[in-house]
């Protein structure tokens, strides 16, 4: 196995003008796929990516492509980002929306669903819609803020997730790990139970060496956890 399979490249972390150039290098290096942050300003302090350019970027690759939805209101927009050419949304579980009907409609045109959980979310809200979706996505950092140091506790809320899946008896749901992964955690949380991880500016856009290169020393990392 390909460990870069495991790793979503954090688009919105990387040089603006390098975009398309990194995630051809990201795609030959046999990584799993584009991580697509959107964002509203309100959900999160920040403000995020756009459809046209995730337009832009499918009409240029055929990599899987998860667009991680940061708003207040996804209702809103989610069908812009599946007309963009999306395969997975990830909606956040502390939206207050109706989140059964955003799974429903979403996997109705063909794509899969993930629900991410801030660091001080409860696990339990997760119970009931486990059997619907595809992955959870921890969050790793308080989301929309660069840089936030690793919040430690997602070491037991990762274990806390596997025995989640365990005890309903839940098979094949992907649990990534978005914010503050590093090459001295990502080992610890590949072997605690993440199955995936968003990298960004510690690891694959690290300005301590080239992208190519920060790809090959996470490999190597991962290779050896």
């Amino acid at each position: 196995m390909n460990e870069l399979s495991r790793i979503f490249v954090s688009t919105i972390s990387g040089k603006p003008t390098r975009i398309f150039e990194d995630i051809r290098l990201a795609n030959e290096a046999g990584v799993g796929g584009v991580h697509f942050d959107v964002m509203d300003g309100i959900f999160v302090p920040r403000l995020g990516l756009y459809p046209e350019l995730l337009a832009e970027i499918r009409q240029f690759t055929d990599m899987f492509i998860e667009v991680h939805c940061m708003l207040t209101t996804p209702q809103r927009y989610f069908r812009d980002f599946i007309s963009a050419g999306a395969n997975r949304l990830v909606f956040h579980i502390e939206t207050q929306v109706d989140l059964e009907t955003l799974i429903g409609e979403t996997k109705s045109q063909g794509l899969e669903v993930g629900i991410a959980v801030n660091p001080e979310s409860p696990l339990s809200k997760l119970k009931s819609y486990l059997s619907q979706i595809n992955s959870i996505m921890l969050m790793g950092i308080e989301p929309g803020i660069p840089r936030h140091p690793f919040i430690e506790s997602t070491y037991d809320k990762l274990t806390e997730t596997n025995r989640l899946l365990q005890s309903e008896q839940v098979e094949g749901v992907e649990i990534c790990i978005d914010g503050g992964v590093t090459y001295e955690n990502i080992g610890v949380l590949l072997k605690k139970g993440a199955n995936s991880f968003v990298c960004g500016s510690a690891t694959v856009f690290n300005p301590a060496r080239s992208f190519k290169e920060n790809l090959r020393m996470l490999q190597s990392t991962l290779n050896d956890a």
